[in-house]
């Protein structure tokens, strides 16, 4: 059953988008649209079942969007959204034709599960739900393409799709790499929420960017990828990236390190594009890592890849070539920290990380990261963070 949100109040729209799964009750949502007239523009262009709308909003309002339905023959279901004060407007809607209305301040997931299912079965009944194949068929493809971008942005890269998949959606289309300010992205809730969120602005701006395909992936803690197909041009992409941006800063005060807007020939430029910009973040402790010299850069290099082994300065220096006392001299002067801080705060970087994946025990994450005593470890980590090891695994799975 595919759905159309019109909704102009933001909030709402993505609070709607996002209070269903809509593909776990067999749904699927369209589109959203800000207005009576941007919805009728849309479901001109798509097969739409049901329509849930506000009834006060610009350019268009609800009921003259009703009547403009009737007049095209619209066969789907309407459901109306009102608030207290509008029962002079849900009587006219109902009078034109709208199935069923809800409240804004009350409506919840179950009532309105119950309303679309109740929908659902009357199209059926009367042999209006839509049972288009080519829209199955399409559905089934993208859906496709999808695990197979699911599986290869986050690292698989032996996994086969379709030439005629590939040939279709993952050629000549635009790529948006997006990594958050790791520190704003710190338990698992908040990942969820930045997915979901970013989910819903890629909805709200679908159609303005007319795409082929949209397809995001959350590829890693706070590493994102969108890809594109469209024809349409480069300022349509941009835009929706400033949306994402902008919405992200304003409604979740998460921000973003990076935004990159890339043109690909084939889907192996998105996975290169990524593996640079994370060796890139391998030498930004700070913004001063970027202008350091070569030997430094090596350094840090070294110290990321090697944490499980021995490391100190007589290690390093032999790495580089360098005196001992001149090496820890320029490594200071140049990133304003010592080696050794840089390789604790280094392990007990990657020792979080670690802590995020259940089946491994607190003492193996320690040996992980270079540190033999568990005891040790968790003193340090505690030191920190002002948490433990397992108070930290503990509030990263808290829901």
């Amino acid at each position: 059953m595919r759905i159309l949100i019109v909704e102009d109040e933001y909030i709402t729209r993505n609070f709607l988008s996002s209070i269903i799964n809509w593909e776990e009750h067999d749904m699927i949502l369209v589109s959203l649209a800000k207005d009576g007239l941007e919805a009728l523009n849309i479901i001109k262009k798509e097969n739409i079942d049901i329509v849930i709308t506000d009834l006060k909003m610009p350019k268009m309002d609800g009921n003259t969007l009703i009547k403009n339905l009737k007049e095209i023959k619209f066969k789907g279901k309407i459901i109306v959204l009102s608030n207290y004060d509008d029962f002079s407007s849900v009587k006219e809607a109902m009078k034109n034709g709208a199935y069923e209305y809800l409240l804004k301040v009350t409506i919840s997931k179950n009532e309105l599960l119950e309303i679309l299912e109740k929908a659902r079965a009357d199209l059926i009944n009367s042999n209006k739900l839509i049972k288009d194949n080519n829209i199955v068929e399409i559905s089934s493809e993208k859906l496709k393409v999808n695990e197979y971008l699911e599986m290869y942005l986050k690292g698989e890269v032996n996994i086969i799709i379709d030439s005629n998949l590939e040939e279709k959606y993952l050629r000549n289309f635009n790529f948006l790499y997006l990594r958050a300010v790791t520190t704003d992205v710190e338990n698992s809730e908040k990942e969820k929420k930045l997915s979901s969120f970013i989910s819903n602005v890629i909805n709200s701006c679908a159609l303005d960017v007319n795409s082929k395909l949209m397809s995001l992936i959350h590829i890693r803690r706070n590493e994102f990828g969108i890809i594109i197909k469209t024809d349409n041009k480069i300022d349509d992409i941009n835009l929706l990236a400033r949306n994402i941006t902008r919405n992200v800063k304003q409604y979740l005060n998460i921000k973003f390190e990076k935004v990159i807007h890339k043109q690909c020939k084939e889907i192996k430029e998105c996975l290169e594009l990524i593996e640079n910009e994370r060796q890139k973040s391998n030498y930004q402790i700070n913004s001063k890592v970027i202008g350091c010299r070569r030997e430094i850069k090596k350094i840090i290099e070294y110290i990321n890849n090697n944490l499980e082994k021995k490391l100190n300065l007589e290690i390093l220096a032999k790495v580089v070539n360098m005196n001992e006392s001149y090496l820890s001299r320029i490594f200071k002067d140049e990133l304003s920290m010592t080696i050794s801080d840089y390789i604790k705060n280094t392990r007990l970087e990657k020792a979080k990380e670690l802590l995020k994946d259940k089946d491994m025990r607190i003492k193996d994450v320690s040996i992980s990261v270079g540190i033999q005593d568990q005891l040790y470890f968790s003193r340090l980590f505690t030191k920190f963070f002002n948490m433990t090891p397992s108070e930290y695994r503990e509030k990263y799975y808290k829901e």
